[in-house]
């Protein structure tokens, strides 16, 4: 017993379970299990492939995650079929419906897609060999595939999303139970009453919204975002669920007019407690999403408390040093900014950075859409053993780039300092235990858009602030035409300074793509012309509120500088062989900056124009 207990055990898993998966084995070693899980293993810069066999054939025991995705991965049969050919024990942890393939059929089996901690419980005493094993009854798939068990915390977002539908729904019992005669009276399909129709169709409406998030919610494809997003909405449809309410009858009795009160407020409580601590504090919640850059805040709220040892705070991370190493950065001119970023995390840590020829013991290479792809395969040749790259900006992951894409890399493109903190750590040879929870480097979202927060909101800025301009000189200029063709009475707008606000608008969209999507604009510059840009509409005094605008949108670009000046680039030759990005996220940007250009313009202008007319 004491030897298995001391023996290793691999969980085997999808990415797409990656919280899932974190989550099990953190939990499992506060249960003194030593527990082989990749993200904590994997040094940045090790050939990923060879060390999950590494992890492999150390193992005496294997924990499959089973899911639909973990089944279709040739990467994870890999794992769990060699551990089966060579007879090794091999324990199913079933997170969702899926038909088992004959060789798994009969093997301990924990259905965890109900209560997590007490299935938890149970698995780790069996690992432990302090009980018999259990056989769960595996879930088989339904017509549409959807799960019929869930955990509670999914079932709390799912009422969140059908909120006013529910709402609705038990209001109309109850009014049916304490009013039918007059129901009935008003729900004569030939003469519905008005308050009727609103009600139904509020009712139908919810559902609808109710079904277009749960349905990929449920498949586990709902960004987090827009989960936020449903049920923000449906806290918002409760007053016009109120107003529903009382139109079918409800208020004709006292008693009727608090039971439905009370049925909404307590679904409006439900939603705003999903929405406003649930959905930011939920391990449920987690473990049921894929891996996304929006839920890392959520997943180190989560996983902190998990961790023994280790921490996500930067500081206390900091007092805990490793070995220091001698270490030195391939860039690209362009990135240069990020490299020295790195460095001052680095020397915190005790890291040395040294010249090429004083032989470093570790080679770093900065990878952006800016690298040269001749200078990534040259540096992945000349330094494979002792070379890892971190990940600046989104990429195109091109066939030349698959030697590369064989070693774990570090994602550092949402330029956040523990990742890089982290890095330093496992580098000084510091145990998984006393890092955080896990580097977590693969080049599997590597074609995802992903920046620093300040960037995205810095290019959310641009854009408003390009759209509110370009309206006025759109609507300056169509004013000149129509009064120039006698539609309208009066004098147009200035022709030179509309055409001076259109010309701003057009710059600061192309700031937008050029600077902070395609990475092909110096910092100094990207500010410098933005910020002249927004005086200048402030100085023709042509835009209503535009100077008072100025005093907040200077500060706000000051702010960005300063907090991810590092990660745009520095003035430098493009190089004629650029990794790039992917055509899709290009053609996906210029669809959606047509799409937003057009609806606000298109918009507003024919709003201005049927006041004028009107007026007129």
């Amino acid at each position: 017993m004491e030897a298995l207990q001391k023996s290793i055990t691999f969980i085997s898993y999808s990415r797409k379970q990656l919280y899932f998966a974190e989550a099990l084995a953190l939990h499992l070693q506060n249960a003194d299990i030593n527990i082989w899980f990749d993200l904590q293993q994997l040094q940045a810069g090790t050939e990923w492939s060879e060390g999950l066999k590494d992890g492999v054939r150390g193992a005496k025991q294997m924990v499959l995650v089973v899911s639909q995705a973990a089944l279709d991965s040739p990467y994870t049969q890999d794992e769990w079929k060699g551990f089966v050919e060579k007879g090794n024990p091999l324990v199913l942890v079933i997170v969702e419906t899926v038909e088992l393939p004959e060789e798994l059929k009969g093997l301990p089996t924990y259905d965890f897609r109900g209560e997590f901690n007490k299935k938890l419980h149970e698995l780790a005493a069996f690992l432990k060999s302090e009980a018999e094993p259990l056989y769960d009854q595996i879930p088989v798939p339904n017509q549409f595939r959807l799960a019929t068990k869930l955990p509670r915390a999914i079932w709390l977002i799912l009422a969140a999303q059908f909120g006013v539908f529910i709402a609705l729904g038990l209001s109309f019992l109850m009014a049916l139970f304490l009013n039918i005669e007059e129901l009935l009276r008003q729900a004569q399909f030939a003469s519905l009453a008005g308050g009727t129709k609103f009600f139904l169709g509020l009712l139908v409406f919810s559902l609808l919204v109710g079904l277009r998030y749960a349905l990929p919610f449920l498949h586990h494809k709902l960004e987090y975002k827009k989960i936020k997003r449903s049920v923000l909405f449906n806290f918002l449809l409760m007053l016009p669920a109120l107003i529903a309410t009382g139109q079918i009858g409800l208020s004709d009795t006292a008693s009727g007019s608090y039971i439905y009160l009370v049925i909404i407020g307590i679904m409006a409580l439900l939603t705003l407690f999903a929405y406003a601590f649930f959905s930011r504090h939920s391990a449920g919640l987690l473990r049921w999403m894929q891996s996304e850059e929006e839920l890392q805040n959520l997943r180190r709220r989560v996983h902190q408390p998990l961790v023994v040892i280790s921490t996500f705070d930067i500081d206390i991370a900091n007092k805990r040093r490793g070995k220091a190493i001698q270490y030195t950065i391939h860039t690209d001119p362009a990135d240069k900014p990020f490299a020295r970023w790195v460095i001052k995390i680095f020397k915190k840590a005790g890291h040395t950075h040294v010249l090429i020829e004083e032989n470093p013991e570790q080679h770093i290479a900065l990878l952006s859409n800016r690298s040269s792809d001749a200078w990534v395969q040259e540096i992945t040749s000349n330094y494979a053993g002792k070379l890892l790259f971190i990940v600046i900006s989104t990429i195109e992951f091109k066939d030349s780039l698959k030697e590369t894409g064989r070693y774990q890399w570090v994602d550092a493109r949402g330029g956040d300092k523990p990742d890089i903190v982290g890095l330093a750590r496992s580098l000084g040879d510091v145990d998984a235990w006393q890092r955080e929870a896990a580097i977590e480097a693969t080049p599997a979202r590597i074609n995802y858009w992903k920046v620093p927060d300040s960037i995205s909101f810095l290019k959310r800025i641009m854009e408003i602030f390009a759209i509110y301009i370009l309206v006025f000189g759109i609507t300056d200029l169509v004013g000149f035409l129509l009064s120039f063709f006698g539609i309208l009475n009066g004098e147009g707008g200035s022709i030179p300074k509309s055409i001076t606000l259109v010309f701003i608008a057009i710059i600061s969209f192309w700031l937008t793509s050029k600077s902070l999507v395609y990475r092909k604009l110096a910092a100094f510059s990207t500010y410098s012309i933005f910020g002249s840009g927004v005086l200048l509409a402030s100085w023709l005094g042509t835009v209503p509120l535009m100077r008072e605008l100025s005093w907040v949108l200077i500060p706000l670009i000051f702010y960005t500088a300063w907090d991810s000046h590092f990660w745009l680039p520095a003035s430098a030759k493009i190089n004629s062989d650029e990794v790039g990005i992917k055509e899709t996220i290009t053609h996906a940007f210029r669809k959606r900056n047509i799409i937003l250009i057009s609806a606000w313009v298109f918009g507003i202008l024919g709003f201005s124009l049927f006041i004028q007319i009107t007026l007129g």
